[in-house]
């Protein structure tokens, strides 16, 4: 008989889209790890923890379907047939739910991967202190805590103390040939094309964006800024275009999926991502493997992949003169422009899921030779758990009274 696969209950984000349309990159993460060739070594449990979408939502009704998804993992970790739980988390009560699935994993005795992947837990570690006692101890009691660059390895390190965890870092990782197959577009001499990509929150700059353009306006004549997303901070934009009579260099598209966001792309010559929290973005990855010269910030796990001035250009979170002289840089220098993205290209080959997945071999504590033991198990024995209505995640810095209560 055919020695079974191992068996991991997988937590995380599986649907396309949320309920509104909106697109994360936990999403992109979960589903293409699943759909890689570490599902020939590996049977999968599912269960889909994909936000509601943008904007606010009651406590009451966030924390019953977090309840909800901790009765049916316990119920699936606690089969005997399972080894261990790959749990994706992003921050708030999305850590917490995750932190708890996690020690419920580790009483019945399996091996339990935690991959936190939002900047906005450093929100939460300042403002509470209940997660200053919390994170530390859910990341003592795994076997691995996934790290997005060594920045946050570094970090995670120093709140746990002495914990036996292994902190590996694994940065994120895309389908680098759905961008570099497709042939680029030409801007018109003296244009250039500027992509954001991402939550319209203010956590993402993007309000600092559109004042940049406004304070240098006359040397962007000929900048094209096309924005994909929405979020709580998009009003609040549209609004500051035209307070600042800028409206004719913005182009609100809002979320862009499939075929239409990479054609976006193909079509885009800078990305600009100015966020003052990350903990890696996908975007910053899907520009540079599109051979888009590259504009953010050194937060979260960004430095990891902006090494050097000669592979995109950082300027501190919230200064928006830096933003500004930045973008003028790339506007009026198409040589600089150029190296800048052909840089950035070759040094995002290492982030493709090819070269990322055989990384969670060792983590999964799997074999090389169960491909061949089960030969005849393919993907499709990975089951999904999707309850009909999910947990949304809090996209923009928590207030005073959202201080702990938070996303998916």
């Amino acid at each position: 008989m055919s020695e079974a696969l191992p068996h991991y209950v997988f937590v995380g984000a599986f649907k396309a889209t949320a309920s509104d349309g909106s697109v994360g990159g936990q999403t992109h993460a979960c589903t293409s790890l699943v759909t890689s060739r570490l599902s020939q070594f590996v049977r999968w449990t599912l269960i889909d923890s994909t936000m509601e979408g943008v904007g606010d939502r009651p406590l009451s009704r966030r924390a019953f379907y977090a309840c909800r998804r901790l009765v049916q993992f316990a119920g699936k970790v606690a089969r005997r047939d399972v080894d261990g739980a790959l749990l994706f988390s992003s921050y708030g009560l999305s850590f917490i739910e995750k932190g708890v699935m996690a020690l419920v994993a580790k009483g019945l005795g399996r091996r339990v991967v935690l991959s936190p992947r939002s900047g906005l837990l450093l929100d939460d570690l300042e403002r509470s202190s209940f997660m200053r006692w919390f994170v530390p101890f859910v990341f003592r009691r795994c076997d691995v805590v996934i790290c997005q660059g060594q920045s946050w390895a570094h970090h995670y390190k120093q709140i746990s103390r002495h914990a036996n965890t292994t902190f590996a870092v694994i940065p994120n990782w895309i389908d680098t040939e759905a961008y570099t197959i497709r042939q680029r577009t030409e801007a018109a001499p003296g244009v250039t094309r500027f992509l954001y990509l991402g939550r319209l929150e203010t956590y993402k700059g993007i309000l600092d964006l559109v004042e940049a353009v406004g304070r240098y306006r006359h040397q962007l004549e000929g900048a094209k800024f096309v924005i994909c997303g929405r979020g709580r901070a998009e009003s609040g934009a549209r609004a500051r275009t035209r307070r600042l009579g800028v409206e004719q260099f913005f182009d609100f598209r809002g979320w862009e999926l499939a075929d239409t966001k990479l054609e976006t792309i193909a079509r885009s010559d800078v990305l600009v991502l100015p966020s003052h929290r990350e903990g890696l973005p996908n975007s910053l990855l899907e520009g540079m493997a599109a051979g888009l010269a590259v504009i953010t910030t050194p937060v979260g796990g960004v430095p990891d992949i902006i090494t050097s001035d000669h592979v995109g250009l950082c300027v501190e979170p919230g200064n928006v003169t830096a933003l500004g002289a930045a973008l003028v840089t790339l506007h009026t220098d198409p040589v600089r422009q150029r190296a800048l993205a052909t840089a950035g290209r070759a040094h995002v080959r290492d982030h493709d899921i090819d070269r990322v997945w055989p990384l969670f071999m060792d983590l999964l504590q799997l074999r090389s030779d169960s491909r061949e033991a089960c030969s005849n198990t393919s993907q499709a024995n990975a089951t999904i758990q999707q309850p009909p209505v999910h947990t949304p995640l809090p996209l923009d810095k928590p207030t005073s009274e959202e201080r702990g209560l938070l996303g998916s």
